[in-house]
């Protein structure tokens, strides 16, 4: 561990430039204003504005950052970037580094404050002793409230005491949903409902449903719960998913959509269809080439605007195969691994369900039997540990064109971290890309023709 103010300033510095993916820990527990040398302030800031921005933080991209704000020269030039990024230190210790300069930071403020109120004391300028006390508190406390966090290793005690409470609610909901409603009923008497805190995927090969199975359920959370619900498109346009969106409520085919070959009628459907979801906080973001740094800057800065306004009920993101972790291309299992545990942990920072959809390997079309299993996901067995729930989609008619189950579609949750595991029949219109609830004949139906497949 280097020993002085400086070296560990250094340290920190020196683990960022190395590997972007140290961010979040460090900037949980640094401002730019903890470090003593103004130089190594002015990095600081310009890394975490390029981390944020969803960009790397190698030397060679701070220096360009640098240059571009006049402040290239006054930090020493690339050369001491340079030396920063060659520092002997490992990124996996950037958050012990990050609480030392957090650490020598309040050490530093607290003497301040104690000569403060040292002066204030021999020369009071006419306070009372119950003002200077009173001064003393406030200074006090904001120093308090800017300590390092270290309050998450918690007692037993309270602990039990919390769940016990949970529990106690749970009874008194008799069954009743936990979380917001997916829109479907088998789904939440399965689930109990999108629960704070879940990561969960909906996978499936092309043509399955997975966007349009993902917009239903975001649509329906924005119009029923009083909050936002944020959904990053890194393949469609926003335009495209809100023409959709119109379509499906509607119940108006998109090729007639599209074509602009719709009846009076339907456009007035359109119309209104358009007037209830505008009503709704539903928010879209269709930049392509998001990362998850940037996910989480945009995550924050909605959250912070929506505290009085129900905050973030639900974020979708589609999907996560075309994402990239800034500074990470070495290996793409790593990268994706590392973007799934990142989503996670944005998962409980947000303390909201995000779902996230996801590509299968090309595999599945290649055997026999076509439905998906958990090891069919693409470029990452880490989706599979940090996952909540994990859907697979399939649609026979995709394969085999039945057309007494062409609406069919197998909704199959093959993990499940708090519950069954239990596959859901729903109906697919892939006209206007809705998904509802199947009949129970048609339901008894298709399950007979399954049981028959399987003898």
């Amino acid at each position: 561990m280097p020993s002085n103010n400086i070296e560990i300033e250094q340290a920190v510095l020196g683990s960022l430039l190395l590997n972007v993916n140290a961010y979040p820990e460090v900037d949980a527990k640094l401002t730019a204003e903890d470090f003593v040398s103004e130089v190594h302030s002015d990095i600081y800031k310009c890394i975490k504005h390029l981390a944020e921005s969803g960009k790397g933080t190698d030397y060679i991209s701070v220096s360009r950052e640098l240059d571009r704000n006049n402040l290239l020269e006054r930090i020493g030039g690339v050369d001491y970037l340079k030396e920063l990024q060659d520092t002997p230190v490992t990124a996996r210790n950037a958050e012990s580094y990050a609480e030392s300069v957090k650490s020598q930071s309040l050490d530093r403020k607290f003497k301040i404050v104690l000569q403060q109120l040292l002066k204030i004391s021999e020369n009071p300028e006419g306070k009372s002793s119950n003002e200077i006390l009173e001064e003393a508190e406030t200074k006090i406390f904001d120093l308090a409230q800017n300590r390092i966090n270290n309050e998450t290793m918690r007692p037993i005690d309270d602990l039990v005491s919390v769940s016990m409470d949970k529990i106690e609610d749970l009874m008194s909901k008799d069954g009743d949903l936990v979380g917001h409603s997916y829109g479907y009923k088998d789904i939440d008497a399965l689930t109990l409902g999108l629960k704070e805190e879940e990561l969960i995927i909906i996978a499936g090969r092309p043509s399955m449903g997975k966007t349009s199975l993902g917009m239903n359920i975001a649509e329906h959370v924005a119009m029923n719960e009083e909050g936002y619900v944020l959904v990053f498109s890194l393949e469609m346009s926003a335009e495209s998913l809100t023409a959709r969106m119109l379509g499906s409520r509607a119940g108006v085919s998109m090729k007639n959509v599209y074509s602009g070959t719709i009846s009076d009628q339907q456009l007035e459907k359109l119309t209104r269809m358009g007037d209830e979801l505008s009503k709704s906080n539903l928010l879209i973001d269709d930049a392509g080439n998001i990362t998850p740094p940037e996910i989480r800057a945009k995550c924050r800065k909605v959250a912070r605007a929506a505290r009085e306004k129900g905050g973030i009920k639900l974020v979708l993101i589609d999907y996560i195969q075309l994402m990239q972790m800034p500074g990470r291309n070495d290996n793409r299992v790593n990268e994706l691994s590392d973007i799934s545990r990142a989503l996670k942990h944005l998962a409980k920072e947000l303390k909201c369900p995000v779902i996230v959809l996801s590509q299968l390997n090309r595999n599945v079309d290649a055997r026999e039997n076509k439905r998906p299993r958990m090891s069919d996901l693409r470029d990452s067995g880490a989706i599979e540990q940090d996952a909540d729930l994990i859907y697979m989609l399939y649609r026979q008619w995709v394969y085999q064109k039945e057309e007494e189950y062409k609406n069919v579609a197998e909704i199959n949750l093959v993990k499940h971290r708090n519950g069954p595991i239990e596959n859901v029949l729903l109906s697919f219109e892939e006209s206007n890309t809705r998904f509802a609830e199947l009949h129970p004949s048609a339901k008894k139906d298709y399950r007979d023709w399954l049981k028959a497949e399987s003898d």
